[in-house]
Formats: C-alpha cells, structure tokens, sequence
C-alpha cells in the first residue's frame, strides 16, 4: 500500500516532530521507514529506536532488516535495556527481576513498616522512580527505600525502574555517557513517564533529533504515572518539533470507530484531529454494560450465533454447546 500524503510528511520532515497517531492509522510502519531513511541518508549516524516491550522491538527489528541493508549504526531496545547497558559500562550491574525485587522491597521493609503499610510503600516508590514523586514524605518510607538501595548495591543490581532512574540522572550528573546517537526514535510516545522524559533529553541535549510516535487517546497506563498527552505536549514544546497527525484509520469499520469516537471526542488533547474511515459498513455496534464475567461471555456468545446465523444460515440448529 502506499503512503498517504502524512505519513510521508512524517517519513520526511526534518528535524524534531512529534506523530500524533489515531488508531490504525500505520504508526509503526511510519517508524520504519523514518528509520530506514536515515539510515540511508546517513548511513555513518548512529539511530537508537526505543519501545516498552521486547516483543515490539523484536517486531521493529525484523521489520528494520527488511528494509535497511545493515544494522550496525541502528539499535532497537526497550528503555529499560538501553539504560541496563548504560550502567553496564561504568558498574557490573544486572536486573533485577519482579520476585528478586520483591523480596528485596520485603527485606527492607521488614525493619522499619508494618505490613499494612507495604503496599503504599511500593506505589510510592514506583512514584519516585517515574518522576510522579520527587522525594519520598514519609521518613519510615524514606529509610526503607535507602535500605532497599543498599540491598541492590549489595546484589550488584538494579530494578527496571531504578535503572532508567540510575542512568537519566547519571546523564544529567556527567557520570553517565550517554548513547552513541545521532537520531533517537521513540514509538508508544504516549506511555513515557517523567523519568523517561529525563533519558530523552539527555540525549537531544547532546544533539540527537528526536521522532517520537503515539497516540495520547490510548494512553492506558496512568495507573503508573505514564504522562499521556501532557508528555507529549512536553516534548512537542521542549524541542520546537514539528507536529504530523495521522489521521486515516485503515483497520477498523466504521461502525467500531463511530463508537469509539463518541467516547474518545470527549478526551482533552492538545492537538484536536480528524478520523478518516477507509474501510466499509459491516456489521451494526451498539453500547451496553454488563456486569459479571459470564454474563459477558454469554452476552458475546448470543451475538456471534445471531451474526453466524444470518451469514450461513444452514447453522441454524445446529449443536452450538
């Protein structure tokens, strides 16, 4: 298929920007091929592409080797491991995982909370470590969280957010080197937390350009303190970056993304948009709310039988058990 006039205004444009992406609208074919561009251009500059999950910079990657002849100059992690090898080069550090790091979190705790209070504590960590935070106000909470530290020092380890936290101020200190890279690319701009936004413009400081791809409408995460819009809108005025929206939804029907309108019009964004439906009427939508997991699972299995029914109607009478 090829690309529509703003996806290769997106490809193309020099400099920081910042693609505003309604659903289905090719946002991480958009990353690839801005990607591939500049490593065609620049085939010396480093590029460094940043994602959340290592399922989607393995998908990024294979699509990358598709369409660039060499990856030598061209990194796609996820923040956590881009930080991992940060620290790596001035400390043997490792990773700690969720049941290490628990455990830890317990062994700190146990000296200075009760366990009614562990629960709050960790959230407020996980505060402090996003950005949402900036010191700990309760004292017990503070000596647990220095304690916890020094049983990471102990392990030679850090945790996920820790590490991003580790290397963000180590940049900002001068401890920290930070990433070869000419050209930093960051796909789901939407989930980013304050601290990550600190790794980010430690390296557009130092004259990486910036690309960063999302969508602020489907910003889930706040439950752990992902900035949504407001971030975007940070970094959109922070580097003076050109804005690109997406606005042609190649995915969904009509009727799916009429209702999701509905509810996602109400959101408030810094950036108002325009959907454009490329695919045809199909099948009619509607609200409803049920409560109760089977419930829902019935109400789902009447839907599919009428739909089934109606398109071969040979099924009728069938054994559907």
């Amino acid at each position: 298929m090829e690309l529509n006039t703003n996806q290769r205004d997106a490809i193309h444009t020099k400099g920081h920007s910042i693609v505003v992406a309604c659903p289905g609208s090719g946002k991480t074919r958009v990353l690839v091929e801005r990607a591939a561009i500049l490593a065609k251009e620049n085939p010396t500059d480093h590029i460094v592409v940043v994602t959340f999950t290592r399922q989607a910079a393995g998908e990024l990657r294979r699509r990358l080797e598709e369409k660039v002849a060499s990856l030598a100059y061209l990194r796609v992690a996820t923040f956590h491991s881009l930080a991992l090898q940060q620290l790596l080069a001035i400390s043997n550090t490792t990773i700690c995982g969720p049941s290490q790091q628990l455990a830890l979190m317990r062994r700190a705790a146990s000296r200075w909370l009760p366990e009614s209070k562990f629960v709050e504590f960790r959230q407020a960590v996980d505060a402090h470590t996003s950005g949402a935070l900036s010191a700990l106000n309760n004292s017990d909470f503070q000596k647990t969280y220095d304690e916890y530290l020094e049983l990471l020092a102990e392990h030679a380890a850090t945790d996920f957010g820790q590490g991003v936290l580790m290397a963000a101020e180590g940049m900002e200190t001068g401890a920290l080197a930070p990433l070869l890279c000419d050209h930093l690319l960051v796909d789901e701009v939407q989930d980013i937390d304050k601290t990550q936004i600190r790794w980010i413009r430690a390296h557009t400081t130092r004259g990486a350009t910036l690309t960063v791809v999302g969508d602020d409408d489907q910003s889930v995460y706040a439950f752990r303190n992902a900035q949504g819009h407001a971030g975007m809108q940070h970094l959109q005025q922070a580097h003076q970056a050109s804005l690109v929206t997406l606005s042609v939804n190649y995915r969904s029907h009509s009727e799916i993304l009429g209702m999701a309108k509905k509810l996602i019009d109400k959101n408030i964004r810094p950036c108002p948009r325009i959907w454009y439906l490329q695919r045809a009427s199909v099948v009619p939508c509607f609200f409803t709310n049920i409560s109760g997991r089977t419930k829902r699972k019935r109400m789902l299995l009447r839907c599919t039988r009428r739909r089934l029914r109606s398109q071969w109607p040979s099924l009728h009478g069938a054994t559907t058990s």
